[in-house]
C-alpha cells in the first residue's frame, strides 16, 4: 500500500509539474505579443498549474527545491533583494538534503562543506535566536538589563539574519529557515502560502526519518 501510494504521489506530482512546465513555455513564446485576451489566457493558465504545483504534495525533498523554484521565479536572482539569497540557499539545504536521503557520499554529498561544522555554528546561531525571541516574548524583566524593546528586536533580527544567511544542517533547521521565511520575510499572500505547504511538505519527510 505504502508503495502504491508513493507513486500516485510521483505521478499526480509528475502531472502537475508537466503542466507547469508547459504553461511557462508558452508564457515565454507569447510574453513578447501585444496585450490581448489570447496572451491574458496563457498568462492566466501559468498562474493557475502554478498554483496547483505548490498545492500539490512533493514526493521527495528535490520536488520541494523545485516548488520554490516555481514559487519565486526571477525573483530568485535579485541580487538587490536580500530575500532572493535566503531562498537559493533554502533550495541547496533542500538539494544536500536529497543527497544525504539518498545516500552520496563525499566529495558529491557537501560540495566542500565541513557539515559537522554547519551544525554546530547553526546550534549557536540558533540558541541566540531563541534567546532573544523569548526574552521579547516574555516582556520586559531584570534580563533585559538596561536594554529596550527595540534593543532586543534588534537583536533578535540579527540572529535571524545569520539563520537565513547560513545553511541548514539537518531537515529540522530547513523547517526553521521556511517558518521565518513565511512570517517575516514577504508580504505576499501566495508566496507565504507557498512557504507554508513546502513547510508541511519538509515536516513530513523530518517525521519519517525520525520513524
Amino acid at each position: 500500500m505504502a508503495m502504491m501510494t508513493n507513486t500516485q504521489n510521483f505521478s499526480r506530482w509528475n502531472a502537475a509539474l508537466n503542466n507547469q512546465r508547459a504553461s511557462a513555455a508558452a508564457v515565454a513564446a507569447v510574453q513578447d505579443l501585444p496585450d490581448g485576451p489570447v496572451r491574458d489566457r496563457v498568462f492566466a493558465l501559468l498562474d493557475q498549474t502554478t498554483d496547483t504545483l505548490i498545492n500539490t504534495p512533493a514526493p521527495s525533498l528535490g520536488a520541494i527545491a523545485t516548488k520554490l523554484e516555481c514559487l519565486f521565479g526571477e525573483e530568485l536572482f535579485d541580487e538587490q533583494d536580500p530575500r532572493s539569497k535566503a531562498c537559493r540557499l533554502l533550495i541547496g539545504d533542500l538539494r544536500l538534503a536529497e543527497r544525504v536521503s539518498l545516500g552520496f557520499e563525499e566529495p558529491d554529498l557537501s560540495g566542500g562543506m565541513d557539515l559537522a561544522r554547519l551544525a554546530v555554528d547553526w546550534a549557536e546561531n540558533l540558541r541566540e535566536y531563541v534567546r532573544w525571541s523569548t526574552l521579547l516574548h516574555e516582556g520586559p524583566s531584570d534580563a533585559w538589563g538596561q536594554s529596550t524593546r527595540a534593543d532586543i528586536v534588534a537583536l533578535m533580527d540579527e540572529a535571524e539574519a545569520s539563520l537565513l544567511s547560513m545553511h541548514a544542517p539537518d531537515l529540522n533547521a530547513v523547517c526553521m529557515k521556511l517558518r521565518l521565511l513565511a512570517l517575516n520575510y514577504t508580504d505576499d499572500l501566495d508566496q507565504r502560502t507557498g512557504l507554508l505547504l513546502a513547510l508541511r511538505d519538509v515536516r513530513r519527510f523530518a517525521t519519517n526519518q525520525v520513524e
